[in-house]
């Protein structure tokens, strides 16, 4: 696998998520850099799926789409503040 260089976007975008979530390194080697960050917004209370995007500077509609229904999946969906996801 090639390197990846340092001005890219998706190297821009993974140094913002690890400063915006302390826990983000876990979620990085578990299987998604942007599901701990989704999950520590929807933490601090309901949100719509637009408020949601226009809080994780970065997120494509169709990664954020992807990475929720990902997080469905899982046991994640039985998380208290998975729950207070709405889409909308």
């Amino acid at each position: 696998m090639g390197k990846r260089k340092e001005n890219s976007t998706n190297m821009l975008n993974e140094n913002y998520i690890v400063e915006s979530c302390d826990l983000t390194y876990a979620v990085c080697k578990v299987g998604g850099r942007w599901k701990l960050l989704i999950l520590c917004k929807l933490e601090e209370g309901k949100l719509r799926f637009g408020e949601l995007k226009k809080q994780i500077t970065g997120i494509t509609e169709r990664m954020l789409t992807l990475q929720l229904r990902e997080l469905k999946k899982t046991d994640w969906s039985n998380v208290r503040f998975m729950r207070k996801f709405h889409h909308g």
